[in-house]
């Protein structure tokens, strides 16, 4: 196959194709499937569906690109794959296994497991890869039921690819327990490297790691993603020690496996042990790829030093712009977060959600209303929906300013319930600025009337008594003290938390 580069808009690919069909005797240049399998490759679904839409218009219907369609359809544009589906029954190759399976993968990945089953039920004939398409979307979808039903009547003999499905959906479930049992009866024949694999990574992800460590530790053979597993798994715990040994005994590693050592030192705050792990890897000759210098950048942040890093880097995707931003807000740097996120913008690089929470952090603790409020307005524009996370950073912004009936009207009008996080930025900004009529209304929407007070929420009652007497409210001081008291409910004295907005939401 020829490396020539595909271009991504449809009707220069089809042009490409046209060229082929002109001088067929050339079998360096790539073909329909070919085009398509690229397209998927970098994940550029919208391009696939365009381009089979044009090939369609052409009046020309390729058997051997109906699978790969489906694979492009999402739960978004599960309506382009329901009319493939029709064509496909319209055409007669509906019952064909090859389609069908990828048929059912489609529906399950869109959340349909009515079609799907319907699909499944409907074929003449049926062999092991739909039995395992079928079992595998009652799993994805959280429907461990079914699947088990439904392994235990397959009539045919299940493979390698069944068990894994299996064991992978009921530990990801969080049923470590049955996925424990149904590996322990997994054929010797049928157990590989992956079945191992999938069990270790189970329990890690459940945070069972002395389960994960034993079975680990009775692994014939190991490949490099349960290495990581194991690394990754103590370095959530905090127990980057532990992590480290793992790593050390690596006997081939790979760049996956430097990043997660390195991704777990940064985590855990030790930047001088990421970014000596770095050089250690740049040493023994590995690029590093976009997961190493989110990592690396994040420990800098920390450290203080990472824009220099930043500038040297060519290829600087999302996350490495989100990385220098949350670093800036976290060092209170608002003007700097500001600069790059206006940087980002000019650089034609799509801000996510994770992007407007470190900004509108940034510009919260800098005071940076306006910037604040045209940055909040933008969400709109890039197609991001505001979460909670999102209200919350604005309801802080306004109420460090002082504009705090704003933020109250904010939280009154968030299509969501107000969280704790929410309500104690409001609070606490009635508390900073005295504003005890204010305070008045926020407390009836926390706890309700006076009469409610033994009836609210624990996590207010500490913030709340401290403001009434800072407001000569004496009387109402002494009730919620004694309400706290009835509660059984300690004051702990100098809390402070100044954790960002989207660490602690």
């Amino acid at each position: 196959m020829g490396t020539t580069k595909l271009p991504k808009n449809p009707q220069k690919a089809i042009r490409i194709v046209e060229d082929i069909a002109k001088n067929s005797s050339n079998q360096n240049q790539p073909g329909w499937s070919y085009i398509i399998r690229n397209h998927l490759s970098q994940r550029n679904p919208d391009q696939v569906l365009s381009l089979h839409t044009q090939i369609r218009q052409q009046g020309l219907y390729i058997l051997g690109l109906v699978p790969l369609i489906f694979k492009a359809s999402s739960a978004s544009a599960q309506d382009y794959g329901k009319s493939l589906h029709a064509e496909s029954i319209k055409f007669g190759v509906s019952v064909d296994l090859r389609i069908s399976s990828s048929l059912l993968s489609m529906y399950s990945r869109c959340g349909n497991l009515i079609d799907s089953r319907k699909v499944f039920d409907e074929l003449p004939e049926r062999n092991v890869v739909t039995w395992n398409a079928m079992i595998g979307g009652y799993l994805k979808n959280g429907d461990s039921e079914s699947a088990l039903n439904l392994f235990e009547k397959m009539p045919i003999g299940r493979n390698s690819v069944t068990w894994i499905e299996m064991i992978d959906g009921f530990a990801k479930s969080g049923d470590t327990l049955r996925a424990r049992q149904l590996f322990d009866k997994v054929p010797s024949q049928l157990i590989n490297v992956v079945t191992w694999t999938v069990i270790v990574d189970g329990y890690k992800a459940n945070g069972e790691l002395e389960a994960a460590r034993e079975i680990f530790e009775m692994m014939p053979e190991r490949n490099y993603f349960v290495w990581s597993s194991m690394i990754s798994g103590f370095c959530k715990r905090g127990d980057v020690k532990e992590a480290r040994k793992f790593f050390d005994r690596i006997p081939v590693r790979n760049s996956v496996n430097w990043n997660s050592m390195i991704s777990g030192y940064a985590q855990n705050g030790f930047c001088e042990e990421a970014l000596e792990m770095f050089r250690k890897m740049q040493n023994e000759g590995f690029e590093p790829d976009e997961v190493t210098i989110t990592s690396v950048l994040y420990a800098c942040a920390q450290l203080g030093q990472a824009r220099s890093i930043f500038e040297q880097t060519s290829h600087r995707k999302i996350t490495c712009w989100n990385s220098m931003i949350s670093g800036f807000a976290i060092h209170g740097k608002s003007r700097e977060a500001l600069e790059f996120f206006k940087r980002m913008e000019e650089s034609n690089k799509m801000p996510d959600a994770i992007t407007f929470l470190s900004v509108l952090s940034a510009c919260a603790h800098g005071g940076c209303v306006d910037d604040g409020l045209e940055i909040f307005s933008k969400m709109e524009t890039y197609g991001i929906v505001a979460s909670i996370k999102h209200d919350g950073c604005l309801v802080d912004l306004l109420g460090r300013a002082g504009r705090l009936k704003e933020a109250f009207g904010l939280v009154k009008r968030m299509p969501t319930k107000p969280n704790d996080v929410v309500w104690r930025a409001l609070l606490g900004a009635c508390r900073i600025h005295m504003d005890t009529n204010m305070l008045e209304q926020v407390m009836r929407e926390v706890v309700g009337t006076d009469d409610d007070l033994d009836s609210g929420d624990n996590s207010h009652h500490v913030l709340l008594s401290n403001i009434y007497p800072a407001s000569d409210r004496w009387e109402k001081a002494e009730k919620m003290r004694m309400a706290m008291v009835n509660k059984g409910f300690q004051k702990i004295p100098g809390l402070c938390s100044i954790v960002p907005y989207h660490m602690e939401l």
